[in-house]
């Protein structure tokens, strides 16, 4: 959840939704869920690019006379790849048409926006679900995933995710100004919910 140095104030729906729920001044937006956002995109490259060489590969071994038990398995897990990486392919393309998460900062409250969809004005006193940290199980020794969980209006929740130093940061404060302990509380991995 990095801030974001460069924008000179919030768009017009956030300025907008900020004045109709009496949410005060604009003090700063902050993009969040970046390193989320992205995580789909690098792994349709990833899968893709891999999928793609080994079902090529195994497709080479089979003309080149390797056992075909080998050609197969090869050409099998590439055609696997591929198929993930393509999901994540349309995962990565519903994120773009969603826009970039946004976080816009009000004196008594925050806007939550998803540029090309929806947009939430949310006050500080608000009812916050919880900040929140954990250890990735599927990631052994990568750092820790802090989140804070906002409920929205409309009975959904957005997760806000940091993982790295500033982003953990940004959440710290976000959640001191909602009431909440700028420390977050260890819990069990998250297996789901909407990161939004």
């Amino acid at each position: 959840m990095a801030a974001s140095t460069g924008t000179p104030g919030p768009t017009d729906r956030a300025a907008r939704l900020a004045d109709e729920a009496g949410l005060g001044p604009w003090e700063r937006t902050v993009r969040v869920n970046r390193a989320v956002d992205l995580d789909p995109l690098v792994n349709a490259i990833v899968g893709l690019v891999f999928g793609v060489g080994l079902a090529f590969g195994g497709w080479a071994m089979a003309r080149g006379g390797a056992p075909s038990a080998l050609g197969l398995l090869t050409t099998a897990l590439g055609a696997f790849l591929c198929g993930r990486g393509a999901l994540f392919a349309l995962d990565a393309v519903s994120l773009g048409r969603r826009g970039r998460a946004l976080a816009h900062l009000f004196r008594h409250g925050l806007v939550l926006e998803r540029t090309r969809s929806r947009a939430w004005p949310v006050p500080y006193a608000h009812r916050w679900l919880d900040h929140v940290e954990w250890n990735p199980p599927d990631e052994p020794g990568s750092a820790t995933v802090v989140a804070l969980h906002v409920p929205l209006p409309d009975g959904d929740f957005a997760r806000l995710i940091g993982r790295s130093d500033p982003d953990r940061r940004a959440l710290a404060e976000l959640a001191a100004r909602c009431g909440l302990p700028s420390v977050p509380r260890p819990v069990e991995p998250s297996g789901g919910g909407p990161a939004w």
